[in-house]
């Protein structure tokens, strides 16, 4: 018979006001600590091991956190320690700080003198890890409508994992994208194009360019800067 865990939250008057479980399955079971956590704010927070099973053979262990509101709704479900190191809860309570930080030993259960102590969150969110592009400009590019032009763009792109992380800068034209691509330019973080446009390529007048970058995880930065450029017209004699 399955097992079930329960969570309830009871008011003042011994009133049930609302309850959660975790029920085992042939999927999945559960090993869930014996006393939840609750912030300043009154979220509620579960950590607890989840072991899923195919056709009855352990698969994985993963450890999860439920946040739950004061009305009992889920606010967030993360996963950690999903990987071939198979990490599992173990060990004192987890605690949360005053940034709402999550800080939890775990013990490999791989290899049982192995400990390690992690700190995640805030708990309600996933830390978002973006590229920023800082600074961008034109140096000395000059195009006009009639003649062969020089287009220069640099940019300084950060990534908080490290510029590695750093997949493309891309230039868009009036918010399509061109397949222009700036390069990396020697210096960590640096980033130039240098193309010639063709006379007659886009008619005289005002074109928004935009910068975008992307990285290897597929998240991009917001689009820099919102800049326009100008190409003159030509002089006739």
């Amino acid at each position: 018979e399955n097992g079930c865990q329960l969570l309830t939250a009871i008011d003042d008057n011994g009133h049930l006001l609302w309850s959660k479980q975790w029920t085992d399955s042939r999927e999945r079971s559960y090993d869930l600590p014996r006393h939840p956590i609750i912030d300043a704010d009154g979220l509620v927070y579960v950590f607890y091991s989840q072991t899923e099973y195919e056709q009855g053979v352990e698969q994985r262990v993963v450890c999860c956190s439920d946040v739950i509101d004061p009305s009992g709704a889920l606010v967030s479900h993360k996963e950690y320690g999903s990987g071939p190191n198979n990490l599992s809860w173990v060990g004192s309570e987890p605690g949360i700080g005053p940034d709402k930080r999550i800080y939890m030993f775990e013990k490999d259960i791989t290899d049982p003198g192995t400990w390690s102590l992690y700190a995640f969150g805030p708990g309600t969110e996933t830390p978002e890890y973006l590229p920023t592009i800082l600074s961008a400009g034109y140096g000395l590019s000059h195009v006009t409508d009639a003649d062969d032009g020089l287009l220069t763009i640099t940019a300084n792109v950060y990534h908080p994992l490290g510029t590695s992380k750093i997949a493309s800068v891309e230039v868009l034209l009036s918010g399509q994208p061109t397949g222009l691509l700036l390069l990396p330019s020697g210096t960590d973080g640096q980033y130039s194009l240098n193309t010639q446009i063709a006379p007659g390529l886009l008619p005289a007048g005002q074109f928004l360019l935009e910068l975008v970058a992307t990285d290897t995880d597929g998240n991009t930065s917001d689009v820099w800067p919102y800049f326009t450029v100008g190409r003159s017209l030509s002089q006739t004699p």
